[in-house]
C-alpha cells in the first residue's frame, strides 16, 4: 500500500535531508510574527485588530505560494535523492509562484464562497427551525442537508489537495494542476482512503499537544479582555506551538510528497527512464 510504503520512507528522508526542516520553522516564525501583533492590538483596541487581521491576511496571500513552491520542491529533491539546500527553496519557490498563487487564488475564492453558503444556510436553517415549531421533519431534513454539505465539501478538499504537487513536481499549469489531482485521486480511492485517515489521526494528536501546550502557557483565562497579556507565555504557548507543528509539518511535507509520487507512478518511471 502506497501509505505505508510512503510512511516508511520518510524517517530515513529525514534524516538525510533535515535542512527541509528549517523554510518549515521559518514559515511557523512568520505566522507567528503575524500572530502576536494581532493579540496585543485587540488588547488596544478590537476594530484596529481586525483590521490588522484583514491587512495581514492579504499578506499572506501572497505570500503562501512561494513558501508552498519552496517547501514542495525541497521535498522533491529529497525524495529523488537530490541535493537540496535554502538556495533551491527559493529557487523552487520562484519558478512555482505563478502558477501556485493563481491556483492559490482560487482556492481563496472557493473558501469564499464556502463561508457565505455555510452563513446563509445556518440563517435559512434557523428561520426554518423557527417556522416549524421544531418540528422533527424539519430538523431531520436539515441535519441531512447540512450533513450532504460536509461531505460534499470534504471530497472537494480531497480532490483538489494535490494540485500544488503537481505543479511543483509535474511542472503543471494551474488548471492543470487541479486536473491532474482530480484525476489522481479518483484512479488511486483506496490509497487515498488511507492518506486521509492517517492526516486525521496525525492532526488530531497534534492539534492535542497544541491545546495541551496552550493550557500549560495559560491557565487561566483574563476576567478584562483588554488586558495586554504577558509575554513570557505568549512565546511559550504560541513559540512551543509553532515549533510542534514544524516537526508534523516537515514530516508531512516529506511524507505527502512521497506518497504523491507513488500514486503518480513517478519513481518508476524514472527508474524506467533510467539507463542501464
Amino acid at each position: 500500500m502506497a501509505v505505508i510504503r510512503s510512511l516508511k520512507r520518510t524517517p530515513s528522508l529525514l534524516l538525510e535531508h533535515p535542512i527541509v526542516f528549517v523554510p518549515v520553522l521559518l514559515y511557523g516564525i512568520v505566522q507567528l510574527a503575524l500572530q502576536v501583533p494581532q493579540l496585543y492590538a485587540q488588547s488596544i483596541d478590537p476594530f484596529l485588530s481586525i483590521g490588522l487581521s484583514l491587512a495581514l491576511g492579504v499578506v499572506s496571500i501572497f505570500v503562501f505560494p512561494f513558501f508552498q513552491g519552496g517547501l514542495l520542491g525541497m521535498a522533491n529533491d529529497a525524495a529523488t535523492g537530490d541535493r537540496t539546500s535554502i538556495a533551491r527553496f527559493f529557487a523552487h519557490g520562484k519558478t512555482n509562484y505563478v502558477s501556485l498563487l493563481g491556483a492559490y487564488l482560487l482556492v481563496f475564492a472557493i473558501g469564499v464562497t464556502v463561508s457565505i453558503a455555510v452563513m446563509f444556510g445556518i440563517f435559512a436553517g434557523a428561520i426554518g427551525f423557527i417556522a416549524s415549531e421544531g418540528s422533527l421533519a424539519v430538523i431531520a431534513g436539515i441535519a441531512l442537508v447540512g450533513f450532504a454539505f460536509v461531505v460534499l465539501y470534504i471530497v472537494v478538499v480531497t480532490a483538489i489537495h494535490f494540485y500544488g504537487h503537481a505543479i511543483v513536481i509535474e511542472n503543471a499549469r494551474a488548471i492543470e494542476g487541479f486536473k491532474r489531482s482530480v484525476a489522481l485521486v479518483r484512479s488511486n480511492l483506496y490509497q487515498i482512503g488511507g492518506y486521509v485517515g492517517l492526516m486525521l489521526v496525525g492532526g488530531a494528536i497534534v492539534t492535542g499537544i497544541s491545546v495541551a501546550v496552550m493550557l500549560v502557557a495559560f491557565p487561566t483565562t483574563p476576567t478584562d479582555p483588554t488586558a495586554t497579556p504577558d509575554l513570557g507565555p505568549v512565546l511559550l504557548g504560541y513559540g512551543g506551538s509553532t515549533l510542534l507543528t514544524s516537526v508534523f509539518g516537515t514530516v508531512y511535507l516529506i511524507f505527502s510528497v512521497v506518497f504523491y509520487r507513488a500514486i503518480a507512478r513517478l519513481d518508476a518511471r524514472d527508474t524506467a527512464a533510467t539507463p542501464l
